[in-house]
């Protein structure tokens, strides 16, 4: 019989033991994260849809209020005039670039008065059919309406947000909408190309089971999940908001949560295949079928725990910066604070993002900065050239399509080299600024006063006719010639006037200004003269 040494039983007594307890004390740990990832993951996973939700919710809120709030502009000499009903959509440009899918006027009879943007040859297409119109006239009421393929000429999937327009009596004479178009780059239509993970995704559907947006365009507007394929997808239009793991109506195992949109029907949610979920598991598993033999073979448990008590606050700093694209505020700084290089560098790796922070701060500053002074002139205040030229042509353009009024005056200080040569540039500079003031102070606010140049000054009045402009001219004229300017005592003015015509583009109506002004100091300076 083999005598086995006292050492060779210790050794294989304390190997058998360490073995057991690693093999237990690995195996349990596993169990538990295991366990405590997918909570975690489950957790995080409904407050993200949660937070998707709740801002879907405040959006819609958001422009459905100021929907509601134009609709009460309204009124039937606007909605009887289908021109003045147009006219009152074109204004109203806030609402158009909250609904890129237009924005209408119908009448009661669901036909459309006025459509913005203007598209030809849609005006009284009937769509009385549509859910939207049907529920609005029945219950009166403001209504967010099921998705339908838009008649708009892309055809793409839509949702209707409603308005009645009230007259005093409390009639419905109209109903005012703005649509989302489905497919487009709006707060609902990003969100087929948002990923969790590799392979995850999110999905919206309502509770009569349609697919109202999802990363396959082909599944949009159908229904296409039948009862029972989906547990949790059932559940969820019964009205359970939750997370929990089920089989999606394509077989795939995926954690699922839901989220109800508080203003509509729909459903969120986000979907997680779990074989990217965890995968994370799996590898650990592999990892560890190799490690623990080795580490059993040479005999290096305490080290093996030395190394990985060491370097724990590492792991725990390097998923931090892995997942710091998904934190936000405070949750974005290290919280590992340990005695050595890791609480060093996570020091460190903080000060570095305050930093970051302080100059992303200082960088939007700029940038702001830079937009102002590229659209205002440093000196004044007031526009520059450069931006009244971009304003001048779209209003010139708004007043041809709409034929209604549109003037310039141009005037400049007479003599103004004078005052600079015997007073001074700074003298001269502060007349340019405090006649820019007054200037500023004594016009309307759909008024816009710009430097052109110089001692030049362009004034653009909307919806005014020469005359009118003249008796503005004449009251500036008049202002500054009775106002005392230190140092300096009294200027003048000389004026030129040029209303917009059909065929005016931005140097013809600028150049019939400056020759209007021309003649003006040509004929003894301190006048107004209307161009031809």
């Amino acid at each position: 019989m083999k005598i086995y040494s006292i050492k060779t039983k210790i050794g294989l007594t304390v190997c058998g033991l360490i073995t057991v307890l690693i093999l237990v004390m690995v195996l349990s740990v596993l169990s538990y994260f295991e366990r405590a990832y997918k909570n975690l993951i489950a957790q995080e996973e409904i407050l993200l849809v949660d937070n998707i939700a709740r801002e879907i919710d405040d959006k819609l809120d958001s422009v459905h209020s100021a929907l509601i709030a134009t609709s009460k502009v309204a009124n039937s000499e606007i909605v009887m005039d289908p021109e003045k009903a147009q006219a009152f959509l074109d204004s109203k440009t806030g609402l158009i670039s909250m609904f890129d899918n237009h924005i209408f006027l119908f009448s009661p009879l669901g036909k459309i008065i006025a459509e913005a943007p203007y598209q030809p040859n849609r005006r009284n297409l009937d769509i009385s059919y549509r859910e939207y119109m049907k529920t609005t006239l029945n219950t009166k009421m403001p209504h967010v309406g099921d998705p339908y393929i838009s008649s708009q000429v892309h055809h793409h999937p839509a949702v209707m947000l409603t308005a009645p327009v009230y007259d005093q009596s409390g009639q419905v004479i109209a109903i005012m909408a703005g649509g989302f178009d489905l497919m487009k780059d709006n707060f609902l239509g990003d969100l087929p190309q948002a990923r969790i993970g590799n392979t995850g995704y999110y999905y919206m559907y309502n509770t009569n089971r349609f697919i109202i947006i999802h990363p396959d365009p082909s599944r949009v507007m159908q229904q296409d999940v039948p009862i029972g394929s989906n547990s949790l997808f059932d559940k969820a239009i019964e009205g359970f908001d939750g997370s929990g793991e089920t089989v999606n109506s394509r077989g795939i195992s995926a954690l699922s949560s839901f989220k109800h949109i508080k203003k509509t029907n729909w459903i969120l949610v986000a979907n997680h295949p779990l074989e990217e979920l965890y995968a994370p598991f799996m590898q650990a598993r592999e990892a560890i079928a190799i490690a623990i033999p080795l580490c059993i073979l040479l005999l290096i448990i305490t080290v093996w725990y030395a190394v990985g008590k060491m370097t724990l606050p590492l792991v725990h700093l390097t998923n931090h910066v892995k997942t710091l694209d998904a934190k936000k505020g405070k949750e974005r700084f290290s919280n590992i604070f340990t005695h050595d290089e890791i609480g060093a560098l996570s020091c460190a790796f903080n000060e570095m993002l305050r930093k970051l922070d302080k100059n992303t701060d200082s960088l939007e500053k700029t940038n702001e900065e830079l937009k102002r002074m590229a659209s205002t002139d440093s000196l004044t205040g007031v526009w520059n050239r450069r931006m009244l030229e971009d304003i001048l042509v779209t209003e010139i353009e708004r007043a041809q399509r709409y034929e209604t009024k549109l003037s310039i005056i141009i005037f400049d200080i007479d003599h103004f080299k004078k005052i600079n040569d015997n007073f001074g540039h700074l003298a001269g500079d502060s007349i340019l600024t405090e006649l820019s003031q007054l200037v500023r102070d004594n016009i309307r606010k759909s008024d816009a006063l710009a430097r052109w140049g110089g001692d030049e000054f362009v004034i653009l009045t909307p919806n005014s006719s020469a005359e009118q402009a003249q008796v503005l001219a004449e009251k500036l004229k008049s202002l500054i010639a009775d106002y005392n300017f230190p140092d300096v005592g009294i200027v003048t003015l000389s004026v030129g006037i040029a209303e917009c015509t059909v065929n005016d583009n931005l140097d013809k109506l600028i150049k019939r200004g400056d020759d209007a002004l021309y003649n003006a100091k040509a004929s003894g300076r301190n006048r107004i003269v209307i161009g031809i």
